[in-house]
């Protein structure tokens, strides 16, 4: 199933216009109030709250609960508007923060309250940094500096910090750096979080050594915080982010552990698959795949727990919409059955709609995320099968062996072009093929074993033994696995004339593995090791993805063995395989 990039703009649209519509059928009420006989628990309680000890002490959700219920029996000041909004972004609920910022720039825009007009904005600010609105956020930026004043100087700076942040993500370097130049005043410079955002616009603007100066001071002060900041594992990345850049691959390993060991519960996913993408840069330029498919396979995974979370937050804002909704339904009298009637109608084919979005959402990312893991898994393979081929020197060299014969017109010069012809056309065949019948590869053996024979003038002998039980399975095996193998045995041998070569190939089946047995008589030399060990490494690779994918164990072992006083070698392959039935 493929999915389109419209599908998603499609929901969007509705998604927004169905937001919008939660508005506007708010606005169409009368503005009549009606007396509600029963009092909410805030009524009755007269005792005063120290709000700021609440938050002092994290106990967010008091806080939202407290204020919730008095701002629907009566106004917030603006003290409460920033305690309540700030207590919603604690707890990830940043669009419901975002919309009460601007409940509180209304509220001073209409007071003229400067004062409190320049701490919204402030607030504004730091909800759309947790939203990731960065070129929003630069506009709002440019279009604010008009308020402020020398003797809003202190809140300037605040703003400072989030603004250089937009600029710095928006890629105006040298903005973000004189917006951060502007923070004069000591007790901010001294702050980790001054030190660490000023550092990652120095990392960006490649000026490393004093980017990594400042990080490591912000780093130092997040040590020294009871408890530890959250912001541990930012500051060891950023320091790894330097290193990494730098080259020194070894150092930013060092701090990219430093700072995956430093996540705990209160860490962002953000800051989560931010480490996971320098550990894929990392292992990616160092060439090790393994670990480069393992942390984007962890990206992945982090990818989809940041969807699923502002897909919730979503959810809950039109919850909380939805909550408004029913609130001003009780306190407001219809004029008229009808328009009592539609506006039922309304909200229940409103809830139904976004039931079916929500579930229409979830099913297209569930196939999207299921067909790029099917689709890397098909990468993965065919990377690992493109190593199988039959040696072009091999084929060479035959063709050089037919033409000899052809020139001394060799009576088997027929049954060797015969033999020939179906080794091609039997690898041609198979090289297509992931997965191959047990006899395929037998038949393709046999048929190379058979052009060998001729091509060393009988200088040796081979036997190949299928497990009886194995011929009536007939498994499904990866293909060429132990022609190479075959190929470094002869290869070595071709100019022996005065002992025969033996080899026998083995295939069992017990205790459900299949298994294949290589053995020959000759002593072998360490050129013939180091080529067979390095054949092995190979091998090994192609048979980790397929124990994955076939949920089955396999391995390689080259063992020596001892026939008439003399070394040999013994391969023994574990395969995995699949029945035809499967």
């Amino acid at each position: 199933m493929k999915v389109k990039s419209t599908t998603y703009r499609i929901i969007i649209c509705v998604l927004f216009s169905l937001m919008m519509h939660f508005s506007l059928v708010a606005q169409k009420d009368p503005e009549k109030v009606f007396e509600d006989n029963s009092k909410t628990e805030i009524d009755t309680i007269k005792v005063k709250i120290n709000l700021d000890t609440l938050f002092k002490q994290k106990s967010y959700k008091k806080i939202i609960n407290i204020l919730s219920k008095k701002k629907i029996e009566d106004t917030l000041s603006f003290n409460e508007y920033i305690l309540l909004s700030r207590s919603y972004g604690r707890i990830r609920k940043f669009v419901t923060g975002a919309v009460l910022t601007e409940e509180m720039i209304s509220k001073a825009l209409k007071q003229r309250d400067s004062a409190n007009l320049l701490e919204a904005l402030n607030l504004k600010a730091e909800h759309m940094i947790d939203l990731n609105q960065m070129e929003k956020g630069v506009r709002f930026c440019d279009s604010i500096t008009p308020f402020f004043k020398k003797r809003d100087s202190s809140i300037f700076m605040r703003l400072c910090f989030k603004c250089g942040l937009f600029y710095k993500y928006n890629g105006q370097l040298k903005k973000a750096y004189n917006t951060y130049k502007k923070i004069t005043q000591e007790k901010y410079r001294k702050l980790s979080l001054f030190k660490n955002n000023f550092g990652i616009i120095l990392l960006d603007m490649e000026k490393y050594d004093e980017a990594i100066n400042l990080i490591k001071e912000s780093l130092e002060l997040s040590k020294k915080e009871i408890p530890a900041a959250a912001s541990l594992n930012v500051n060891y990345n950023n320091i790894a982010n330097i290193y990494l850049r730098k080259k020194e691959y070894k150092k930013a390993e060092k701090y990219l552990d430093s700072a995956y060991g430093s996540l705990n519960e209160r860490s962002r996913e953000s800051s989560k698959k931010t480490i996971f993408s320098n550990y894929f840069d990392l292992y990616n330029v160092q060439g090790k795949t393994e670990m480069t498919f393992r942390f984007l396979d962890s990206m992945f995974r982090t990818n989809e727990k940041l969807l699923k979370n502002r897909v919730e937050e979503k959810v809950l804002s039109i919850e909380a919409a939805n909550r408004k909704e029913n609130t001003l339904v009780k306190r407001v009298i219809y004029v008229g059955d009808e328009l009592k009637q539609t506006k039922k109608n309304i909200l229940k084919g409103t809830l139904v709609l976004l039931s079916f979005i929500f579930i229409l959402m979830l099913l297209v990312f569930f196939f999207k995320y299921r067909n790029i893991q099917s689709s890397y898994k098909k990468i993965v393979i065919n990377q690992k099968l493109g190593g199988i081929k039959l040696n072009p020197n091999n084929i060479s060299g035959s063709l050089t062996v037919m033409q000899n014969m052809i020139d001394t017109k060799n009576p088997k010069t027929v049954v060797f072009i015969s033999r020939f012809s179906k080794l091609l056309r039997s690898v041609l065949e198979i090289s297509r093929k992931t997965l191959i019948p047990l006899t395929e590869e037998v038949n393709s053996l046999k048929y190379y074993l058979q052009v060998q024979e001729l091509e060393n003038n009988s200088n040796f002998k081979f036997n190949i033994n299928v497990d009886s039980e194995l011929e009536f399975i007939n498994p499904f095996i990866p293909p060429m696995l132990i022609q190479p193998y075959l190929e470094h045995i002869i290869r070595q041998y071709k100019d022996v004339k005065e002992e025969e070569l033996k080899i026998e190939v083995t295939f069992t089946f017990e205790n459900q593995q299949l298994s294949c047995m290589i053995k020959d008589n000759k002593e072998k030399d360490a050129y013939f090791r180091k080529e067979v060990m390095q054949e092995i490494e190979k091998t090994r690779e192609v048979l980790k993805v397929f124990s994955k994918k076939l949920n089955m164990f396999s391995d390689i072992i080259l063992n020596n063995r001892n026939v008439n006083n003399i070394e040999g070698t013994c391969i023994n392959i574990n395969i995995p395989y699949k029945t035809e039935e499967a």
